[in-house]
């Protein structure tokens, strides 16, 4: 009878097997591309009544989706949509680039020529290794079972975290299920003085079941130009004759691929962004053609950009509006690519509805012929400095051409309200607070009373002005203190930060815009289990983005419409989107 060993397990403080059962509806937001045609025969006769009904099924097209993926997963995995990935064989595929655990905010240029650095993601743990563990072990067991039963996953990570989370993937896989410990290595860059350089990542890969998708003829490589055996083949000693593959070599679990070239047309500007040649080989090798890859720390979209070349269908999240903002502008930009809808999981009342306080009709909603339009109040991360903004006054003329209308962005307003106190967890007990010097701000460690984070909070910034109530210190220095969660109307206005030595906040309204789309409301109206549709719901018909080399166009082409053209009861819906990866959406009547 076999024998069952224990399985060594990784312990930490406050480790957990509970996983997040949250389910969210999905918001859909905008459809782009052209949507699918059903045959008459796949409809039910109730489905077939109403010709403004799609029912989809497993035809649940590209999804990118702006949520904590840790919600996201949980709500696929517990909600109705949940039958929609199991219809399509459930998720073949997952690769995970979640953040290393450096401890520092990663950062990318959005204005002014780099001189503005916007914060893209935050890889900063205030429970050290222990809250990034915590984050981990939750995803995983919530992937694991999203995945198909021949599904397998490819964890990248780097020295930093790599043991722990071997160990981690150990427990929730099993060790029986660990397929390969990839090496990315990788030149350029600086070199160290006191160790070898670290010029390597590593992707670990796992399987669902005993059963898994692999292809290693899909991703073979040349022979190298030395190889004897690459010119002639070899004999054997007992005469067999052994000839090289007109494919290639199979490749091993070193993988010699370059780091992007800073000045390839591949690079966007999003950090840490991998090369589409890395995950093109992990897709080739472990799905199919038609098969449902997942990335849900999707980063700059290489992930999606790179299955949707390959012909598989996607899900990818990120919460990071720069993140999102990206994925979309880089697969708008992929002539001939699939459709695919972007959406949110359904929180709170989306903005829109707030503003006009009712859900009634969209055609109703007319922001851009009323008197005074809605101000939208967005947020931003700089390196330094947490801002907020209004965007309003948003000019659009409506004309007609000799085919259709065509709609021109005049102008818009932009306000800067304050510098804000960042959204703090709240404080309670006795702690300290701390003047630090390098960054002119203030830091507090206490205690995090809320329910789902039960760890220690540690520097957490504030506003300058708090500074003023604490001694002068020429270097860091902790003060005891009572911590509270500080009031955001304390907060002081901009002209006692440092904002205005920013030219964009000075500069015309145009150097704030990433782009702008038009699209037709309502979107499509597909039945998706689990799904709803936003507010102001549309299908992208035509937009413009800022890119290298590129203009934005102020002026759209002459748009011809269903219905009585060029007028017809429709309601356009321009969406603009700024250099914050923050979207501002209103709704034009015709």
């Amino acid at each position: 009878m076999a024998v069952t060993r224990p399985v060594p397990a990784l312990v930490w403080p406050g480790k957990t097997r509970r996983c997040c059962r949250i389910v969210r509806p999905l918001l859909l937001r905008e459809y782009h591309g052209h949507p699918p045609a059903i045959p008459a025969e796949s409809l039910s006769a109730n489905d077939a009544a109403t010709t403004a009904t799609r029912v989809l099924g497993p035809l649940l097209p590209n999804l990118l989706v702006r949520a904590d993926n840790r919600l996201l997963l949980s709500s696929l995995l517990h909600g109705s949509l949940r039958r929609v990935i199991d219809a399509r064989g459930g998720i073949r595929l997952a690769y995970m680039d979640p953040p290393f655990a450096v401890g520092a905010d990663f950062t990318m240029p959005v204005a002014q020529e780099g001189r503005i650095n916007a914060v893209a993601y935050s890889d900063i743990w205030p429970g050290g290794l222990t809250d990034f563990l915590n984050m981990m072990h939750e995803r995983l067991l919530l992937l694991r079972e999203l995945l198909a039963p021949d599904g397998s996953l490819f964890l990248h990570c780097d020295h930093r975290t790599a043991p722990h989370l071997r160990l981690l993937l150990d427990e929730v896989f099993g060790p029986e299920r660990f397929l390969g410990d990839i090496v990315w290595h990788y030149t350029g860059g600086g070199r160290a003085r006191r160790w070898f350089s670290r010029k390597h990542d590593r992707i670990l890969h796992y399987a669902r079941s005993p059963s898994w998708v692999f292809n290693p003829d899909a991703v073979r490589v040349p022979y190298k130009a030395t190889s004897a055996y690459a010119k002639s083949g070899i004999t054997s000693r007992a005469g067999k004759r052994y000839l090289p593959d007109p494919r290639g070599t199979p490749v091993d679990d070193v993988w010699d691929i370059p780091m992007i070239n800073p000045l390839s047309f591949e690079r966007g500007g999003y950090p840490t962004q991998k090369p589409e040649s890395l995950l093109e080989r992990i897709i080739l090798a472990a799905s199919e053609p038609g098969d449902l890859v997942a990335d849900f720390f999707c980063g700059s979209g290489t992930t999606a950009a790179v299955a949707e070349r390959l012909g598989r269908r996607w899900i990818v999240c990120d919460q990071a509006p720069l993140a999102v903002q990206a994925t979309a502008k880089r697969l708008g930009s992929m002539p001939g690519s699939a459709p695919f809808i972007l959406a949110s999981l359904e929180d709170k009342l989306s903005h829109y509805q707030k503003t006009t306080k009712s859900a009634s009709p969209i055609l109703s909603q007319a922001f851009a012929h009323q008197a005074h339009p809605p101000a939208f109040t967005h947020r931003a991360r700089l390196k330094h400095n947490d801002i907020a903004y209004d965007l309003s006054d948003i000019r659009i003329s409506l004309g007609r051409g000799e085919k259709g209308i065509y709609l021109k962005l005049e102008s818009f307003k932009v306000t800067l309200r304050e510098r804000l106190v960042p959204e703090y967890p709240v404080l309670s007990g006795s702690g300290s607070v701390c003047r630090d010097t390098s960054s002119d701000l203030l830091c507090a460690t206490g205690q995090d009373r809320r329910a789902d984070s039960p760890h220690p909070v540690a520097r957490h910034r504030a506003c300058v002005r708090d500074l003023r109530a604490l001694p002068a210190a020429t270097s860091n220095s902790a003060y005891p203190a009572e911590l509270s969660a500080p009031s955001p109307k304390a907060a002081p206005s901009s002209s006692d930060g440092k904002l205005s030595h920013y030219p964009l906040f000075n500069s015309d309204w145009l150097a704030w815009l990433d782009g702008w789309s038009i699209g037709l409301a309502p979107g499509p109206d597909f039945a998706y289990p689990g799904c709803r549709a936003d507010f102001l719901y549309n299908r992208v018909i035509w937009q413009t983005r800022r890119g290298r080399d590129k203009a934005i166009s102020l002026t759209s082409p002459e748009l011809v419409l269903p219905g009585k053209a060029p007028y017809s009861e429709n309601t356009l819906v321009v969406a603009l989107s700024d250099i914050f990866g923050n979207e501002s959406r209103l709704a034009v009547p015709l």
